[in-house]
């Protein structure tokens, strides 16, 4: 379920007229409804979505005009169905309590009729996204960034900080969006009184306090496990009867398989082929540990290729609002394979992140790694797409940002963690199971819950962090044997699943090695500029969309305009073949042009 609320005046037009509008504009498939309805203090509206294939409601009514709609999957140990019947029967300051005790993900919007309230409570984290606009006179949510602007609350205006973002880290960094006058909301419940136009809001989940003595011997797989067992318990209450893992050849959906596996969860299997990753070996071995694993609907799919993976990657745009540089992501091809699936959807999004954890000694050795500069090729790109006025407002911007968010999270190996999980976690990867595939499927993804966190967030994220994925070893060595049968592959490689050696595994890894080396020897410090300069094959797809577009921008009634360099020109005027830079710049350029399409309904999925 996605969620639209307005509630006292965020502009000319009756608070159900923008709701009616943000709804319509999130729907998706073409078997998604819209519900709108009046309350004294404004409008809510859902789309329903993949929630039809649980049995607990997502929108309920009370006795006595009380109205409690919930996007994403909340759990409650199996009893989330009768705590929602009695939330919406509460009081304001009740509800506003009761709403921070789900585990899972979810955001919650609560009208309280007597009172004269609303409630906006997300789940502890913010992992299920829903965003805001706060208005002189009101307040709008809704679960996804184009619905502010084509409801007509806010104008297509872009964002230089959620830009700047974008141009350096490939996602949004603090609450600002890419759409200006739009924030993401990260784990802050709110409570807003449209006679008195009057919000409140607070954290209600505190990251736990650092056990720097903690030693990596002493961590507890046992309570681990337990946690994870208990959350996919929970899940079951949704009563969804068509379960597919989204298996890789990595650690993290092993782990959950191994989960399904000990709670006898009958259990599907999809595993994508990645060509170019260790010659599909990513999504072979997924679908070799699933058989291996007793799974009998194992299945092993090609990613979609030609004008149907361009047309994939499109529309993977349009679902997470081009937040991501989507179309370099093999994400999109994932998404692809999930549109064609029903039931529940489980993913790894939290083992992934926890059991083996981002992080570096300090944040100035973190943010060095990014080379932020404004000399780095980032920006040289970026100063060729946009005007000079936009561009130093993005750098501003986003250096703002990041002080900020180190401001909350501190400099050590903690903080650099809660910084990435915060940011990048938050915006531009969890969005795909949340946000994307919860389009079609609903997504399960265990690890959200914060007796979770409370433990394993305390631990040193260095002792955590390993390229070797220890805290995954021994788990799997200690509790799940027969998942260490089957090699892993990862973005570092393949290794053996037991951490032994293996020369056959070393000798695939070195020939990968030498064949990624050469693909990419143009960009190799120092020698690059020595090889010949092998031509760079240009997306025609790209170019089309570019050319669509380029007599707006040339008679400037691109809403774009304003924000572009007008002496760039994308088409190629050296010849048939393009080179990597110009490649680059074409694509931000693109990027850009999408996102504005996107946020006027011109791009849209159906």
């Amino acid at each position: 379920m996605k969620i639209a609320a307005v509630f006292g005046s965020v502009g000319p037009y009756s608070s159900k007229e923008y709701v009616e509008r943000m709804c319509q504009a999130q729907v998706v498939q073409h078997w998604h409804s819209v519900d709108v309805f009046d309350v004294p203090g404004g409008a809510i509206g859902v789309v329903h979505t993949s929630e039809r294939y649980g049995v607990i409601p997502m929108l309920v009514k009370g006795q006595n005009g009380n109205v409690l709609v919930v996007s994403g999957v909340p759990t409650k140990s199996g009893q989330l169905r009768p705590f929602l019947q009695q939330i919406v029967e509460m009081e304001t300051a009740e509800a506003f309590q009761a709403l921070t005790e789900m585990d899972g993900a979810y955001a919650a919007v609560f009208w309280q009729e007597k009172e004269k309230k609303a409630l906006m409570v997300p789940d502890f984290m913010g992992f299920q996204p829903i965003y805001c606009h706060r208005a002189q006179q009101g307040i709008a949510f809704a679960s996804e960034i184009k619905a502010f602007s084509i409801g007509g609350v806010v104008p297509v205006q872009p964002d230089p900080a959620g830009w700047g973002a974008f141009v350096t880290f490939g996602h949004i960094v603090g609450e600002q969006t890419q759409l200006a006058g739009v924030s993401r909301i990260r784990g802050e419940r709110m409570c807003y009184d449209p006679e008195n136009n009057d919000l409140t809001k607070e954290l209600y989940w505190n990251w736990p306090e650092r056990s720097r003595d903690t030693q990596f011997e002493e961590i507890s797989t046992e309570y681990i496990l337990d946690c994870f067992g208990r959350e996919v318990d929970a899940y079951r209450e949704y009563g969804v009867q068509d379960n597919t893992l989204l298996m890789s050849s990595g650690f993290d959906s092993r782990f959950i398989l191994c989960l399904l596996n000990e709670k006898e969860m009958p259990i599907k299997t999809l595993s994508v082929i990645h060509q170019k990753h260790f010659g599909g070996a990513e999504g072979k071995l997924g679908y070799r540990m699933a058989r291996h694993l007793g799974v009998e609907q194992a299945r092993l799919v090609d990613a979609v290729s030609g004008h149907e993976g361009e047309v994939a990657k499109d529309h993977y745009l349009v679902m997470n609002d081009v937040a991501t540089p989507g179309r370099g992501l093999f994400i999109s091809n994932v998404s692809a394979r999930v549109e064609g699936l029903s039931g529940g959807v489980w993913e790894g999004f939290a083992p992934g992140y926890t059991l083996t954890q981002l992080t570096d000694r300090d944040m100035d050795t973190y943010l060095a790694k990014k080379n932020l500069t404004t000399e780095s090729n980032r920006w040289q790109d970026a100063a060729a797409v946009f005007s000079e006025d936009f561009l130093h407002a993005m750098q501003k911007g986003v250096q703002e940002n990041i002080r900020r968010e180190r401001g909350l999270y501190g400099e050590d190996d903690y903080g650099v963690m809660r910084f990435i999980f915060k940011n990048r976690a938050l915006n531009r990867t969890v969005t795909n199971p949340l946000k994307v595939y919860a389009n079609t499927v609903m997504p399960f993804t265990p690890g959200m819950s914060a007796r979770f966190w409370d433990y394993i967030a305390s631990i040193p994220p260095l002792t955590i962090e390993d390229s070797e994925r220890k805290l995954f070893r021994k788990i799997y060595c200690n509790d799940f044997k027969k998942a260490c049968e089957i090699p892993f592959c990862s973005e570092k490689g393949l290794f053996a699943g037991d951490g032994r050696f293996s020369a056959e595994i070393s000798w695939k890894n070195f020939l990968y090695s030498l064949h990624y080396y050469y693909e990419r020897r143009r960009k190799i410090p120092l020698v690059g500029s020595l090889f010949a300069k092998a031509p760079v094959e240009t997306n025609t797809y790209i170019d089309d969309f570019l050319r669509q577009h380029d007599m707006d921008l040339k008679r400037s009634t691109h809403p774009g305009c304003d924000y572009i360099n007008r002496a760039f020109s994308w088409q190629e005027t050296e010849g048939a073949n393009v080179l990597f830079q110009r490649n680059k710049e074409k694509n931000l350029l693109y990027y850009f042009l999408c996102w504005v399409d996107v946020m006027e309904g011109k791009l849209t999925v159906h």
